[in-house]
């Protein structure tokens, strides 16, 4: 936990299947889950599962109109609130880019700090990787 900054990525781990793709930076060939923390802007408060959809919410809407999400073909699919993982609010965002890779990003609430599980996969072969993403997903936990 080096990161202190709102919203400044810090990766933790990236996971890859060098079956679909030769490195995991080859995003558009690999089945990858990455998990990276942030922290919320000061000041935002985070009281209840809702509270922490809707926050999820506003940032997924000013994604999709950057730029960046167009460079990459980013297409929207659904966002949903889940169960508690492991005791914390989580959020699932749905989405597709690229034209053949499948994604759900997982967003994660605990204690003024979000992780965010992003799950990747070619759109063919997703379901085939939904249980693997399932494991490490379950298995998140907070310290």
């Amino acid at each position: 936990k080096n990161i202190t900054q709102s919203l400044t990525r810090e990766n933790i781990i990236l996971f890859f299947d060098p079956e679909q793709g030769t490195t995991p930076e080859d995003q558009s060939a690999s089945a990858s889950v990455k998990i990276s923390r942030y922290v919320i802007e000061q000041g935002k408060t985070i009281n209840s599962a809702d509270d922490w959809f809707n926050y999820v919410k506003e940032k997924v809407n000013v994604t999709q109109e950057s730029d960046i999400a167009q460079e990459n073909g980013y297409k929207y699919i659904s966002l949903e609130k889940l169960s508690d993982i492991n005791g914390n609010w989580a959020v699932q965002e749905d989405y597709s880019e690229m034209n053949d890779l499948r994604a759900k990003d997982i967003y994660i609430y605990h204690d003024g700090q979000f992780y965010q599980l992003v799950c990747k996969a070619k759109d063919i072969a997703f379901k085939d990787y939904q249980p693997y993403f399932n494991t490490i997903v379950d298995s998140f936990k907070t310290n």
